[in-house]
């Protein structure tokens, strides 16, 4: 660190990388990692981002490079936690070689390498003051826009699909997409900015971020994030704790003064999202393009201008606080401050009234105070709330996955490869709603335990070693609060499934152990280390250049492949859209995307032309598929019609009922086998073989009796549970049993 000012390069380099990191984050909607096994086409829109996320992350790998190349390099404690770093990545690699899916295995794969160079790169980030102290302040710049946009959307000035949502009350998203996701963000900016408020010395720098703590707050409960509500009291007990008395004072009464604007405020701001809601609904449902109001519309100005009012009462209290209330603060706590006991007064005063907070919430003439909205949101939790009932089901049904894997999990994308298939009931869910079994059934016990090794080592060398950090000042707070913060609301959510997030809590977690820094007490050779200079260093050159091959010829892929779409939608001729596929697949060979489309598209001018070599080309394409992609949904149709072009019937009866072992609540699998055996059976009853006709006549009746059974499974379910996908027994089925059954 005190070679800041002669490593300037290195510290520019660094900064270019990160911020990169922000700005796709910002124009990719958090980087959400979507990629589906169920929609084919879905994944051209989550993939591009993923890939130059990892591109981000091969010049983050050079920066790491360099740093061992260095003349003063020498082995610090930080090098053990970059071995750890090193196992985070290795535990992904490893559990990939389970996975169903070679599409998954890849992404897996590059999914550890990327979390490995953040979490390296974090422990060298250390090293340089500037980076560390400014950091922050990038963090808090990015979370300033996505607020200021997510406020853009409510007040109908921009539009987002998905940045509102109605549930109980309108909910907004932002750029995520995703309220609980948005609320997580929401839940750092607010803590970070608190700390912030005590610790800056600058008018305009305490002015702005208690300007900007009515927006965050209200922002917070706009997301309608009963999972964010909960933790909010378990993340403000473990901030305080960091803190002597005079801060902790400062920091609940900084926090209370926008609390009470914001709730001042929230009904009205909460009326406008609504009917900026409707207005987008009533365009949908007239296939309409929705068209945004003017900032300065008799629609939208007036609720900006109430939301800044509150903001700058919230700035000019928080200030004059700071200024005449400050130094009485200080005299009031100065007794506390030096005792060992104060630092826990002002959190166990939190826990109490958190607790005594969540028993007078049910007493209607004191939760009667709070907005309408809320009150309703906040007082129908119970164990048979949709949402609760549906993400402990989840995890019980995660634990039958991991079961498959225990050791080293099933790889990335194992939570949709199997959930269908050990699924209690018919939820629509692509993610486990929790890091912890994710991660379970990712990387197995093994990838868990390397995880949570990772984590508690370096919250705990934190925690016992805060004192001795004044050189890093508040700063070092950050780097705690900002990843515990994300985890904790991962356990019951999926945000980790933003690489935004995982680019957050990896780097802040890397920073956070490479704090520790410290020559190790090793004895060890100029030539010995010259050899672990060089190895780190050629190593990582090599991933990295790996990795960025993969990522070049990746996205060369998917630009061959969005030609092909181009040209399909534009009815260009065969030869035209095979071309474009043809030279995808020569790149990505495995890409189920393009293995797919080439499949349907052979078929289709199969169908038109019956020539013969169009369906040899598209059960290859097929066969391709399925050998890479065992449990991609889209495939068991296009194996069903295959069969059937082939005139291959028992094959096609065959494939249908498979899958409904893969797929038990799904309603079109069990319509498409209803059909098909009764077309064989129709067709069968003109033959004389009478054994084949009782056979499927048998194979009919344990179909529409399975389909009952888990028709049961739903009816039981509590009344509370809400279906996206509902299933019960179809005419289709039904239809098809009365006509087999014994009269």
């Amino acid at each position: 660190m005190k070679k800041r000012n002669q490593v300037g390069a290195l510290e520019i380099f660094a900064w270019l990388w990160l911020s990169a990191l922000f700005i796709l984050s910002l124009t990719t909607k958090g980087i959400f990692n979507g990629l589906s096994l169920h929609s084919s086409l879905i994944n051209l829109t989550y993939e591009p981002p993923i890939l130059y996320s990892l591109l981000i992350s091969f010049t983050g790998c050079l920066w790491v490079a360099i740093h061992f190349l260095k003349k003063d390099y020498e082995l610090q404690h930080r090098d053990i936690y970059t071995l750890a770093g090193v196992a985070l990545g290795i535990v992904y690699v490893v559990s990939s070689m389970n996975s169903e899916s070679d599409y998954m295995m890849k992404h897996s794969i590059w999914f550890g390498f990327m979390i490995a160079v953040l979490f390296i790169a974090g422990t060298f980030v250390a090293g340089y003051r500037r980076l560390v102290e400014y950091f922050p302040r990038l963090y808090i710049l990015f979370g300033y826009l996505v607020v200021g946009y997510g406020f853009l959307n409510l007040f109908g000035n921009v539009y987002l699909n998905d940045a509102l949502s109605m549930n109980e009350g309108v909910r907004i998203s932002s750029i995520f997409q995703y309220p609980n996701a948005y609320a997580v963000l929401l839940l750092t900016l607010w803590i970070v900015l608190l700390t912030k408020v005590i610790e800056v010395q600058t008018k305009w720098a305490l002015l702005s971020h208690g300007f900007m703590l009515v927006p965050v707050i209200l922002s917070f409960l706009l997301t309608l994030s009963r999972g964010a509500v909960f933790i909010l009291p378990i993340i403000a007990i473990a901030t305080l704790l960091l803190f002597r008395f005079r801060e902790q004072l400062k920091l609940i009464l900084y926090s209370v003064v926008p609390l009470i604007l914001a709730l001042l405020v929230y009904s009205p701001l909460q009326n406008a999202g609504e009917e900026t809601f409707q207005r987008i609904q009533s365009a949908k449902a007239a296939a309409v393009v929705y068209e945004t109001i003017s900032f300065f519309s008799n629609q939208s100005l007036p609720h900006w201008l109430l939301l800044i009012a509150a903001s700058g009462v919230s700035a000019a209290a928080i200030y004059f606080s700071e200024r005449w209330l400050g130094p009485k603060i200080d005299k009031l706590a100065e007794k506390w401050n030096s005792s060992n006991i104060g630092v826990f007064i002002m959190p166990a005063i939190t826990l109490v009234l958190t607790l005594i907070g969540a028993l007078v919430v049910a007493i209607p003439a004191i939760n009667k105070l709070l907005p309408e909205v809320i009150r309703a949101r906040v007082g129908n939790i119970s164990w048979e709330t949709h949402s609760v009932y549906e993400r402990l089901t989840m995890y019980k049904d995660a634990l039958k996955i991991w079961a498959e894997n225990p050791i080293f999990g099933s790889g990335r994308g194992a939570w949709e490869s199997y959930y269908e298939q050990y699924q209690s009931y018919a939820y629509l869910s692509a993610q486990p709603h929790s890091y912890l079994f994710q991660l379970l059934v990712e990387t197995g016990l093994v990838g868990l335990i390397v995880f949570l090794g990772v984590v508690v080592t370096t919250f705990v060398h934190y925690i016992r070693k805060r004192r001795q950090l004044a050189e890093f000042s508040t700063a070092s707070v950050f780097y705690y609060i900002v990843p515990s913060t994300i985890l904790l609301h991962s356990l019951i959510d999926f945000e980790m499934s933003y690489l935004f997030y995982t680019f957050i809590v990896f780097f802040c977690l890397g920073v956070l152990a490479g704090m520790h820094n410290g020559k190790l007490k090793i004895q060890i050779t100029k030539r010995g280390l010259n050899k672990v200079k060089w190895t780190a260093a050629a190593s990582l050159s090599v991933v990295g250049v790996i990795v960025f091959v993969f990522v070049v010829r990746q996205m060369y892929a998917l630009e061959k492949f969005n030609k092909a779409q181009a040209a399909l939608e534009s009815q260009r001729a065969f030869a035209t859209v095979q071309a474009e596929l043809t030279a995808a697949l020569d790149v990505s060979p495995n890409h189920p995307v393009a293995l797919y489309q080439a499949t349907v598209l052979n078929l289709q001018v199969f169908d038109q032309t019956e020539d013969p070599a169009y369906l040899e080309k598209a059960s290859s394409y097929a066969e391709r598929l399925n050998q890479h992609e065992r449990r991609y949904r889209e495939i068991v149709d296009l194996n069903y019609y295959i069969a059937l072009r082939n005139n291959d019937s028992e094959r096609a009866s065959e494939i249908l009922l498979e899958k409904i072992n893969d797929y038990p609540f799904d309603t079109a699998l069990y319509e498409l086998t209803a059909k098909e055996l009764l077309r064989q059976y129709e067709a069968q009853q003109s033959a004389t073989d009478s054994g084949k006709l009782v056979e499927l006549a048998q194979q009919i009746e344990q179909l529409y009796l399975r389909m009952e059974k888990q028709e049961q499974i739903i009816r039981e379910l509590p009344e509370t549970i809400e279906l996206l996908r509902p299933f019960q027994v179809t005419n289709v089925v039904r239809s098809a049993y009365e006509k087999v059954k014994p009269r």
